[in-house]
């Protein structure tokens, strides 16, 4: 986002992966933290780096069919006295998403570059 600033640059990178759960049917939000919520359970973690060029990746990891939290069984106990999820219970895409949904339709299509386009003669 070319007007991102130091401050917004999350926040406006993470709209297109919100934009894309809630058409799936799955209202999204985002409060500054670690996870996206869906249906108002945290679902998908979020990933920043930063090159010193400036480009910027931004990831979101999400389980198909077991949310990405660690099972208490074999967390270790200083780990399951932190609660990461704010008293929620993580969720798994399948359990937040319309049933038989494509994962495509998760995908958002491939944007082209112009120097991508044929040339014409």
């Amino acid at each position: 986002m070319p007007d991102a600033t130091a401050r917004t640059l999350l926040n406006r990178n993470v709209r297109g992966f919100l934009n894309r759960f809630s058409r799936a049917g799955a209202p999204a939000h985002y409060f500054g933290r670690e996870w996206i919520s869906l249906q108002h359970r945290p679902a998908a973690l979020r990933g920043l780096d930063a090159a010193p060029d400036g480009a910027v990746l931004v990831e979101v990891f999400a389980g198909l069919d077991a949310a990405l939290a660690i099972p208490p069984e074999l967390a270790a106990p200083d780990e399951r006295v932190i609660d990461r999820w704010l008293g929620k219970v993580p969720a798994a895409l399948s359990d937040v998403l319309p049933a038989r949904l494509s994962l495509d339709a998760l995908a958002p299509a491939p944007r082209r570059r112009a120097d991508d386009d044929p040339v014409r003669v």
